[in-house]
């Protein structure tokens, strides 16, 4: 894996719709950045949903899958995710 990056802990915002039906909006904590178009900068790469003890709870080639708040999500470039899940990401590679 070439390359990854931290996208930030998720902030899911609540919003109306015209219609009244509330819906959350995804953001990155700490920005007024809607998280998928931050997410979007670096197409390609897949994406691990990670939590504060490093164990990954979630992973996908599509950010919108896995919108936890309050977890970290990695951005990483390749694509052998289907195993990453429930393993542990130390910041530069998925490991036992």
């Amino acid at each position: 894996m070439a390359m990854a990056r931290n996208l930030g802990r998720i902030r899911l915002e609540k919003v109306a719709a015209a219609n009244g039906q509330a819906y959350s909006v995804p953001y990155v904590a700490g920005g007024d950045e809607l998280w998928n178009d931050y997410a979007q900068q670096t197409p390609g790469c897949i994406y691990l949903v990670v939590d504060d003890s490093g164990s990954i709870v979630g992973a996908g080639p599509d950010p919108a899958w896995n919108l936890i708040e309050g977890y970290d999500i990695w951005e990483v470039e390749g694509d052998d995710w289907k195993g990453a899940v429930f393993k542990h990401w130390n910041g530069t590679e998925v490991v036992e």
